[in-house]
């Protein structure tokens, strides 16, 4: 499973009283969705038995780590490249550093505890 990708936005000129896109509405990425697609992630994977990917707004390593925190297999980082070239190098970075701070070899043995922590929160 995939979640969450873009949401639907708009925006309105003014002056002319339409939107600026030729269908209106357009897809709404990066960063200012993040905490949607964590809530949507978190959700989806206590409800499934298969992956899920994380989509939408990861621009750090720290967002990784929210993301396979709340219950992802996997993050997909996208939009935050076009801010941040150097993206695909320094998240492995951030995820290396962390895991050293607490002397794992992976992120694995942090999954359970993730998860129970996860499913305790009302």
């Amino acid at each position: 499973v995939c979640a969450i990708n873009a949401l639907q936005g708009m925006d309105m000129d003014l002056k002319t009283g339409r939107s600026p896109f030729a269908m209106n509405t357009a897809g709404l990425s990066g960063p200012a969705m993040f905490a949607v697609a964590l809530a949507a992630v978190w959700r989806i994977a206590r409800g499934v038995s298969i992956p899920v990917v994380a989509i939408g707004g990861a621009a750090s390593g720290e967002d990784v780590l929210k993301f396979l925190a709340a219950g992802a297999e996997a993050v997909q980082l996208g939009t935050a490249f076009f801010a941040d070239p150097g993206l695909p190098g320094r998240v492995p970075t951030e995820l290396g550093e962390f895991l050293d701070a607490r002397e794992c070899p992976d992120l694995e043995p942090l999954k359970p505890r993730w998860r129970h922590a996860a499913e305790e929160t009302p």
